[in-house]
């Protein structure tokens, strides 16, 4: 076959199907280049081949978008698998292995080559969270809903997740639902471009404020580093994501953090000023106008208020910070 023949009959095969929407997207173009870049057939290439296409020109000279060299390594894993399943090439796994160790290298060569606005110093010294804004991908809520459930339809098949009391699971499915619907559909971030600075924006400012009060329970929030542990290991496995450990490690250097987010007096505080917000025609996506009237709120409501606030940042929960965003979440019953 040659290289459109492949890549044609690649995306009609089932490993193509289980690659998300953002790398479906990338996939003719990845292979497209990725395959251009060795005059020789696929079938003479070697694991070293894959190595130097990606930290070479494939990196610098192509000038797309962060997204596009986020999804090449999920894309080249399923990828090797149906090539060795074509018999192409006979050591797939070895060619995935060079594709994931190059893969940092790849992103950083890409990175220098990427079309961002310049950084002001100003800008540079806020919290990581700031950084994080929604991408522009299309998201279908029915779509979303339907591919996170099958995730949780797999993942209750992982025998510590099937253990759990029939209470500890029923709060394991929020987690995993809250959350995976946050980055999605909130964040219009597809698995493949997760990263820390997303999981800091999503679980320490979004997530407890579209938890419903019933759910706002100590148990919950006891067993969400564990959620967000096995929700991160089973889209490893799906290759949907391939920084496991950096998000991993993220969740375990957080795990107090994780495990505190919500305080009572916090939240009733929050309700308040979120409605004196929305009397006051506040423009609660605008953070400038959220701190300010922030700021403003405290000055008028007393000591009690001002200490409140202040004890939360000193302490430096951010799930104690102040986020706004219309609650949406949509209900499942999976028990």
């Amino acid at each position: 076959m040659n290289q459109k023949e492949i890549i044609d009959k690649f995306q009609k095969s089932s490993m193509y199907q289980k690659l998300s929407d953002n790398q479906q997207k990338f996939t003719e173009r990845v292979l497209t280049s990725f395959l251009a870049a060795n005059e020789h057939a696929l079938s003479k290439w070697t694991p070293n081949d894959v190595t130097e296409i990606l930290t070479g020109e494939f990196a610098t000279n192509l000038n797309e978008p962060h997204n596009f060299y986020v999804a090449v390594t999920p894309i080249l894993s399923s990828f090797f698998k149906f090539a060795e399943t074509e018999s192409t090439i006979t050591d797939g796994k070895a060619f995935i292995e060079a594709a994931k160790g190059a893969r940092d290298e790849m992103l950083n060569l890409s990175s220098t080559n990427s079309k961002k606005p310049a950084k002001t110093s100003k800008k540079a010294e806020k919290p990581d969270t700031t950084k994080v804004v929604a991408e522009d991908i299309d998201v279908n809520p029915a779509q979303v809903g339907d591919e996170v459930d099958s995730w949780l339809d797999e993942i209750h098949k992982v025998p510590v997740v099937s253990n759990l009391t029939a209470a500890d699971l029923h709060y394991f499915d929020v987690i995993v639902d809250s959350v995976s619907e946050l980055m999605i559909l909130g964040m219009k971030r597809e698995p493949d471009t997760w990263d820390t600075g997303l999981l800091a924006e999503v679980m320490f400012r979004r997530f407890v404020p579209i938890l419903e009060e019933d759910e706002k329970t100590s148990a919950l929030f006891e067993i969400v580093p564990f959620g967000l542990s096995e929700l991160i290991k089973h889209l490893a496995r799906t290759n949907a994501l391939t920084n496991d450990q950096e998000l991993l490690a993220w969740v375990r250097e957080h795990h107090d953090g994780l495990t505190s987010l919500y305080d009572k007096k916090f939240d009733n505080f929050y309700t308040n000023l979120t409605q004196a917000m929305k009397q006051a025609g506040v423009d609660t996506t605008n953070r400038d106008q959220v701190n300010a009237f922030t700021q403003y709120y405290l000055s008028q409501n007393g000591e009690e208020g001002k200490q409140l606030y202040a004890g939360k940042t000193k302490k430096s929960k951010a799930g104690q910070q102040l986020a706004f965003r219309k609650k949406g979440r949509r209900k499942k019953k999976r028990h």
